[in-house]
């Protein structure tokens, strides 16, 4: 046996074994996703007992059961059971303001109507939502100027 040969059998097998590496760590890596995304879904099957459980227990009282739904229906609690996952990272994570009027944004950037975006934020009327809207989009053109400004000095 030359040396070629020898050579070429061993960064064959190199070969091989850098190929199986890889094959097991991105089956590991789907492990994990997987595993987060039963996290996910264990989280909004809580949830829905819950709301079974809150329709079961108020069924008789109805202002009770309001109030319990109503509870339920904030979006802290929607994002605390994964029901609702906003981005982490967008537009308004730029400006600076309080979480729950970014948060108020992402949701609507999701889809998310007034009216819906009124009962999660427990707000009074459909005017509120579309004010917080109006000056978060005040304060993200007053970033692009600012940063506009900063760029052409």
């Amino acid at each position: 046996m030359n040396i070629i040969t020898i050579i070429l059998a061993l960064s064959t097998i190199d070969a091989v074994v850098i190929a199986l590496v890889c094959r097991v760590f991105s089956i590991q890596q789907k492990k994990q996703l997987t595993k987060y995304e039963i996290a996910l879904s264990d989280d909004r099957l809580i949830y829905i007992r819950k709301m079974i459980d809150t329709l079961y227990t108020y069924n008789h009282n109805p202002e009770k059961l309001r109030k319990h739904i109503i509870e339920l229906m904030k979006a802290d609690v929607l994002i605390a059971y994964h029901v609702v996952t906003p981005s982490d990272r967008t537009k308004y994570d730029e400006v600076n303001c309080n979480k729950t009027d970014k948060l108020l944004c992402k949701l609507s950037d999701m889809g998310f109507t007034p009216r819906e975006l009124c009962m999660l934020f427990s707000l009074n009327n459909i005017n509120s939502v579309y004010v917080k809207m109006s000056r978060m989009n005040k304060r993200l053109k007053e970033a692009a100027e600012s940063d506009i400004r900063q760029i052409t000095k």
